[in-house]
């Protein structure tokens, strides 16, 4: 299970597992299904090396940030 889905999970409170079989998944997505079985490793390299500021640098406190959003609209 990736990262990113047991983190929104958790924020969520609620289970992050779903099991789906790789080739499944690569007769439902194509090529987008390497993205969602392998992940993506993404680094801001211009927006660090210009000392941008991130409203939220911690994938969790984001992730609650938009939870609590939403529950604010219901």
């Amino acid at each position: 299970m990736g990262k990113f889905a047991f983190m929104l999970g958790k924020s969520l409170n609620r289970p992050s597992f779903i099991p789906v079989p790789a080739p499944i998944l690569k007769l439902v997505l194509g090529d987008g299904a390497q993205l969602v079985l392998e992940g993506q490793k993404v680094i801001p390299t211009r927006l660090i090396q210009r000392k941008f500021k991130f409203e939220f640098p911690i994938l969790t406190e984001a992730l609650n940030s938009i939870v609590k959003d939403l529950a604010s609209y219901q």
